[in-house]
């Protein structure tokens, strides 16, 4: 059964207050050897880190 976790994201110089996420979230068997499978994350929280690299403030790795 899933279960939610809100967390201070922290990744390098950026903190995002109180991101949403869950782990033990059903997906599909073929990728289950993924990393992150399993987990979730709020969408907007991805975007804000996107954006983030994108600007160079972070890097993706």
């Amino acid at each position: 059964m899933p279960y939610a976790v809100i967390r201070d994201l922290e990744v390098g110089p950026i903190v995002l207050p109180e991101v949403t996420g869950s782990v033990g979230a059903v997906y599909p068997a073929h990728r289950a050897d993924e990393p992150g499978w399993g987990a979730a994350v709020e969408l907007p929280a991805v975007l804000k880190l996107l954006a983030a690299v994108d600007a160079g403030q972070i890097t993706a790795a």
